[in-house]
């Protein structure tokens, strides 16, 4: 991990305003810019941590969660984070009706294998919000997770999972009124549970798709195919 150290903070913005390419946005702790390189910053206006805290996931490595690399202190607190460029878009961002469903089979699985070994190290997430969830087409990501911590919660996996996953079906099925209302109409009719639903993330798009076909007879290729065949039964 590359440790950066600055006598004051005052060098420290000197380092990142050279630095800068793009401004990417304001968070609760301070502000993310692309730097020239092609990596991040995140500067860390509020408050400040040790070195420690800076290096309590160095050593972890899973496929589509990105921790910092590296990081800047300031009187040996930590003022800064360094962490890869993840080109995605935020999941509020993303019309998930565009897609093919086997596409989304594929990134659904993947982010329940990461969080899964996430939850084998003892990796509690938290702060979950839509703008540290993004999506490139084929697969999620997950950033901006220093906050995350060790736990040794029982439920950890099933917490991490549920968590996560409610924010994406609600960005991925609630917006299409359509789709809401038919995905309302097939699993009160199955009797699952919400954890049920939360905990295996291709089960609620099998049940569509199983229901969809049934219900009309021709296979769902997207979840559009839901909008476009019920646009005029009721107001999507």
């Amino acid at each position: 991990m590359k440790i950066v150290e600055f006598s004051s903070e005052e060098l420290l913005d000197d380092f990142i305003d050279s630095n800068a390419k793009k401004f990417l946005g304001y968070g609760k702790e301070g502000y993310c810019i692309l730097a020239s390189d092609g990596s991040v910053i995140k500067k860390i206006d509020y408050g400040g941590y040790r070195e420690e805290w800076l290096r309590k996931f160095e050593e972890v490595q899973i496929p589509q969660i990105y921790f910092a690399n590296g990081g800047a202190l300031v009187n040996s607190f930590a003022k800064a984070l360094f962490m890869d460029f993840a080109p995605c878009n935020e999941i509020i961002k993303i019309n998930f009706e565009r897609y093919l469903l086997k596409t989304l089979y594929s990134a659904l699985g993947k982010l329940k294998a990461s969080i899964l070994a996430l939850s084998e190290l003892g990796i509690k997430i938290t702060d979950i919000f839509h703008r540290n969830i993004l999506f490139d087409g084929k697969s999620f990501s997950l950033v901006d997770t220093q906050e995350w911590k060790y736990d040794k919660d029982a439920n950890l996996a099933n917490n991490n999972l549920t968590g996560i996953m409610r924010e994406i079906y609600f960005y991925m099925f609630t917006r299409n009124r359509c789709l809401s209302e038919f995905i309302k109409n097939t699993t009160g009719r199955l009797y699952l549970s919400e954890n049920e639903l939360l905990t295996n993330p291709s089960l609620l798009l099998e049940i569509i798709e199983e229901s969809f076909r049934e219900e009309y007879r021709e296979d769902m290729e997207t979840l559009g195919d839901v909008k476009r065949v019920l646009k005029g039964k009721i107001k999507c």
